[in-house]
């Protein structure tokens, strides 16, 4: 496995992304890999990390000018996770929604 937890940083490699969203917790500061992909439809876009597991990283407004020059190619950042709670309006929960704030660029792929 290639997860690791130390000193309140959680690291997660391209190949087993899974160990943060089991372990991660609102507040915590983690690593992801994973390419950059814009999702949704103007004016509802959405800048996004979709890791090796298909699981999409949501990036944050006061992030996105770090990692939009980076558009559909593979990155590593650093941020704080913040999960909410997603609730239909007739209150049917349908999921978690991972969020990275205050996003640093650790290293991008050519």
């Amino acid at each position: 496995m290639t997860c690791t937890y130390q000193r309140g940083v959680i690291v997660a490699m391209l190949l087993s992304p899974l160990c943060v969203w089991a372990r991660g917790q609102a507040g915590d500061v983690v690593e992801v890999t994973g390419r950059v992909r814009l999702v949704g439809n103007i004016p509802f876009a959405e800048l996004v990390i979709t890791d090796a597991s298909e699981q999409d990283w949501y990036i944050d407004m006061d992030s996105r000018s770090v990692l939009t020059a980076y558009e559909q190619r593979v990155v590593m950042v650093r941020g704080t996770l913040e999960l909410l709670d997603m609730v239909l309006a007739n209150g049917r929960r349908v999921g978690t929604r991972r969020v990275l704030r205050n996003v640093r660029l650790i290293k991008a792929s050519l």
